[in-house]
């Protein structure tokens, strides 16, 4: 899955405002160049890579460097300001991935030139020091995640534009530090915020805290801006519309009540808050997003309101003591059968509630799609009846049903996705010959049988 951070300290919010413009400034904008300035690529033409020394770099148009790569073994890294005479004004996507461990990096050095950190930049490294440039306008999206030595970190006033929580998974974070005129930042009570986006960036791990309030005005919950938190619980703002991916990913919360301007819940926002009893999902709510409640087993039952149009991948897959879900007779969208979660508009079964006390069942006839894990680790079913009309089972939509013994597929089933039936060691499936299942199984080592496979015996 993914990993989080933790910070505090740094000054207040004042200065420039928490502004409503369009805040995605574009470092260059010179057309066909090898690299635009922000260090992304721009064409599907992948630029020539040079080697000086520890680093393998690539040139944007205007002769500036990137570098793509390190592959030296220091633990005390200096990256020099030029390459070749060219001056390194941007660290790439994965630049030091991974240089942990027996080679680990444990302190570096950037050069004032660079203007642009990428995503995941330095990720998984063994940072315990880092001074960021004082020209830095760009910093990337988990660019220092799961640097567990970490303390402390400054960011400059340069910087303009700043990625998802680049902090998370460091574990050890006590002090993040923004100037109280900083234009773009501000932290309050340690907190991390974006201020053009109004958006929260980072709530530090190693806060003792077990309730917070977000402050009113906040517009989003950044993604994995409460990653493992020792919340219990929360108060979110009326000005809240949107909670990112794996936002409060395996947090202790107990309970959440989500205010009512809530549009979106992001994929696995609330994934592995084991302690989660309860939450009310507001009646404006849009969007929930893949698996946003995987794994959450303390959760019994949810309400869907009427508001939601679209819902992903089971978002309440492995909440082992899911009895049910209930959403209204007249709900546009969705609805249930016996306590089974639909999607009307694509006829797909999305959830088979893994409390539920049943060991056959038979999905109705209409239905065309189970989906993505729809009956994941479903352990009391023995036997599962499918329709003539299904077409389509998603991935792993029959993963880890120790007990499940017997499918029988139509020759409607045109499409199996990958690992449908994995970890099923009881399971045999009964197909037609010549169908589409049957080369399925082949190559995927599924067990089969024929409907006529013992027909012999009566004859």
């Amino acid at each position: 899955d993914t990993t989080h951070f933790a910070g505090g300290g740094g000054g207040g919010g004042g200065g420039g405002g928490w502004g409503d413009e369009d805040s995605d400034a574009s470092i260059g904008t010179t057309q066909n160049i090898i690299l635009e300035q922000t260090g992304e690529q721009t064409d599907q033409i992948e630029p020539e890579e040079y080697t000086s020394g520890d680093y393998t770099y690539r040139l944007f148009e205007n002769g500036e460097a990137q570098i793509v790569r390190y592959n030296g073994h220091d633990s005390t890294v200096t990256v020099p300001p030029t390459l070749d005479g060219h001056p390194v004004t941007a660290i790439g996507d994965n630049a030091f991935f991974y240089h942990s461990g027996k080679y680990g990096i444990n302190s570096i050095t950037l050069p004032d030139s660079i203007t642009s950190i990428g995503n995941y930049a330095f990720s998984d490294c063994y940072i315990n020091s880092i001074t960021l440039p004082s020209n830095l306008k760009t910093l990337g999206e988990g660019a220092f995640s799961n640097c567990w030595p970490l303390t402390s970190v400054t960011l400059p006033d340069s910087i303009e534009k700043i990625g998802e929580n680049p902090f998370y998974a460091c574990f050890s974070l006590q002090d993040i530090r923004v100037s109280s005129n900083h234009p773009t930042l501000a932290t309050i009570d340690g907190v991390l915020f974006y201020k053009p986006e109004k958006r929260l960036v980072c709530y530090p791990v190693t806060k003792e805290n077990n309730s917070y309030t977000v402050p009113q005005g906040i517009r989003i919950i950044g993604d994995e801006a409460f990653f493992e938190a020792n919340l219990q619980s929360i108060t979110l703002p009326d000005s809240l519309i949107s909670i990112g991916k794996y936002a409060f990913y395996q947090s202790r919360l107990i309970y959440v009540d989500l205010p009512n301007n809530l549009n979106v819940i992001g994929e696995r926002a609330f994934s592995s808050c084991q302690s989660l009893t309860s939450i009310t999902l507001p009646n404006g709510l849009k969007m929930i997003g893949d698996e946003a409640f995987f794994f959450c087993n303390s959760l019994t039952t949810i309400i869907l309101p009427d508001s939601i149009t679209e819902i992903g991948i089971n978002p309440f897959g492995q909440c082992s003591s899911l009895q049910g879900i209930r959403v209204s007779s007249s709900h546009p969208t969705l609805a249930t059968i016996d306590g089974v979660l639909f999607n009307k508009p694509e006829k797909r079964l999305i959830c088979y509630p893994l409390a539920k006390e049943n060991s056959t069942y038979t999905v109705p006839e209409g239905i065309r799609v189970i989906g993505d894990k729809a009956f994941s680790c479903s352990k009391r079913l023995t036997s599962v009846t499918l329709p003539d009309s299904l077409t389509t089972i998603g991935e792993e939509a029959f993963s880890i049903c120790e007990n499940l013994i017997s499918v029988t597929l139509s020759d409607s089933v045109t499409a199996i996705g990958d690992k449908a039936f994995s970890n099923c060691p009881n399971l045999t499936l009964t197909i037609s010959r010549g169908s589409y299942a049957v080369q399925y199984c082949k190559d995927n080592n599924v067990n089969y049988s024929y409907p006529d496979a013992y027909d012999w015996l009566d004859n």
